[in-house]
């Protein structure tokens, strides 16, 4: 397999964990396929931010409603995504929230039952979101909607590259190690220029609030099991994303 062949398919198997896109059917990735995907987790983020964007524009042509274009933008994100992000915040609150032993903490996380924390987490997380993005002009609602997936997925490289992990095996194991520092550094710095350009100082103010959200989680994840899991990678997605609409709606 020649080099561009491997980074096309590993486009395309980023695509597809991360996004609900229409893709080539390539059979089950190789190992060195699947490594070499992560980098491209932001390129996700961009086909994401650009649909949504779209979306946030044409639902403020169609309709009135500041609420309905932000809730529109929220669930046709929830849709694209096939709520991956939203399930590993849910049992990312289960496990972290429950105040149990390590072990036991993991083994809820593992659990497919879904418990009272991760339901509040979840509600409280769309509801904000949906707020803070109702509360904002239609333009700024639709730059927030373009940027917020982009800079959660650099975000999430640079997490998964400078954090430790909880378990020996899963689906965090095998992915985290394939992220570098350059790229992951790279992606972030990228995120950050666009920021600026479509924010300016509120942009890298909002990007910083997101940085201190998702280093709490990883501290409470550290200190609660040891390190981070792809469910609290996922939950981190949530998180940025949710603090950056949060941050941006704020009156200046």
């Amino acid at each position: 397999m020649s080099w561009l062949s491997e980074q096309l398919r590993a486009l395309v198997t980023a695509m597809q964990f991360l996004t609900r896109f229409k893709m080539p059917d390539q059979g089950p990735p190789s190992p060195q396929v699947l490594h070499a995907s992560v980098r491209y987790y932001p390129v996700a983020g961009v086909a994401l931010g650009g649909v949504l964007g779209v979306v946030a524009l044409f639902a403020h042509v169609l309709y009135a409603s500041s609420l309905l274009s932000a809730i529109l933008v929220v669930a046709v994100d929830a849709w694209l995504t096939g709520g991956l992000h939203l399930d590993g915040l849910m049992d990312s609150a289960d496990g972290l929230l429950s105040y149990r032993p390590r072990e036991r903490s993991l083994e809820i996380m593992r659990d497919s039952r879904v418990g009272a924390m991760a339901v509040i987490a979840l509600g409280c997380t769309l509801l904000l979101r949906v707020a803070a993005l109702a509360a904002m002009s239609p333009l700024r609602l639709a730059a927030v909607a373009l940027f917020s997936p982009i800079f959660a997925r650099a975000l999430l490289l640079c997490t998964m590259r400078f954090t430790g992990l909880a378990r020996d095996a899963g689906l965090g194991r095998s992915l985290a190690p394939a992220v570098d520092a350059p790229t992951a550094v790279g992606f972030l710095i990228a995120a950050l220029a666009l920021g600026w350009w479509l924010f300016g100082w509120d942009g890298l103010v909002a990007a910083t609030v997101a940085v201190l959200g998702v280093s709490r989680v990883c501290s409470m994840a550290t200190q609660r099991l040891g390190g981070m899991t792809g469910d609290t990678y996922g939950a981190t997605v949530e998180v940025s994303q949710v603090l950056l609409a949060l941050a941006l709606a704020v009156r200046g």
